[in-house]
C-alpha cells in the first residue's frame, strides 16, 4: 500500500470527479498495462485508515472485518510532480466518499490525506 494524498478534485460532470492524488509514495509507481487498476483504501467509521493484511483470499483488518476498498483505474501518471488521477462516479449510498451537495459526507480537499491504494497488476506495484 502507498499512502497518498488528494491533491485536486475537479467535477467532470454531474457524474464524475476527477482526482488528482500526490506524494512522495508514488515514487517508482508504474501504472503498468491499459487495463491496469488501483485499489483505493479508504477510512472505516473511525475516519483513520488501517492496513489490512492479505489472508490468501481477501483482505482482513486486525478485528477480521472487512475493509473499504474501491477498485479504479488509473487514467495518467505524472513522474514529474508524482500525481495520479482516477475518475469516479456516484458512489453506493453505504459508501463513506460522497460527491455533490453541501454538507453531504465527507469532501475532499486538496492537501488532505485521504487513504492509500496498491496497485494490482503492475510490475512496478509494491
Amino acid at each position: 500500500f502507498r499512502t497518498v494524498e488528494v491533491a485536486r478534485v475537479e467535477s467532470r460532470s454531474a457524474h464524475m470527479a476527477r482526482i488528482t492524488l500526490a506524494g512522495p509514495a508514488l515514487e517508482g509507481f508504474d501504472p503498468g498495462l491499459p487495463a491496469a487498476s488501483v485499489r483505493f483504501l479508504l477510512p472505516g467509521h473511525t475516519n483513520e485508515v488501517a492496513l489490512p493484511t492479505w489472508n490468501g483470499n481477501e483482505f482482513l483488518l486486525e478485528d477480521g472485518s472487512r475493509p473499504i476498498i474501491r477498485t479504479l483505474t488509473p487514467l495518467r501518471f505524472q513522474p514529474g510532480p508524482l500525481e495520479l488521477d482516477v475518475e469516479i462516479g456516484p458512489p453506493r449510498a453505504r459508501t463513506p466518499l460522497r460527491m455533490g451537495g453541501r454538507g453531504q459526507g465527507r469532501r475532499s480537499r486538496g492537501g488532505r490525506r485521504y487513504g492509500a491504494f496498491r496497485s494490482t497488476g503492475c510490475a512496478g506495484a509494491r
